[in-house]
């Protein structure tokens, strides 16, 4: 039983450190090129509309929170003005 194991962990061993083969790059024709440009404009311009939308949702609740939090810290300056 040792034997094999042994037999077994010096295989793996032997395996993993054979050479390995080297990584080519992929080949990008022109055509490959402009179809992944052609979609990923496409994505980006469904993109634009959607974070448009929702900035449209949100601007008004933003810009109503900001003119409230001025309008208290004003309240509160003329308070502090009046009480001297």
């Amino acid at each position: 039983m040792k034997i094999f194991a042994f037999h077994l962990i010096l295989g793996v061993f032997v395996l993993s450190c054979s050479p390995k083969k080297e990584m080519t790059s992929p080949v990008i024709t022109k055509a490959i090129r402009a179809e992944a440009d052609s979609l990923f404009n496409k994505n980006l311009d469904s993109l634009s509309l959607v974070l448009d939308q929702e900035c449209s949702k949100r601007y008004q609740s933003h810009f109503e929170r900001a003119k409230d939090s001025i309008k208290q810290q004003r309240l509160s300056e003329i308070e502090d003005i009046i009480d001297e």
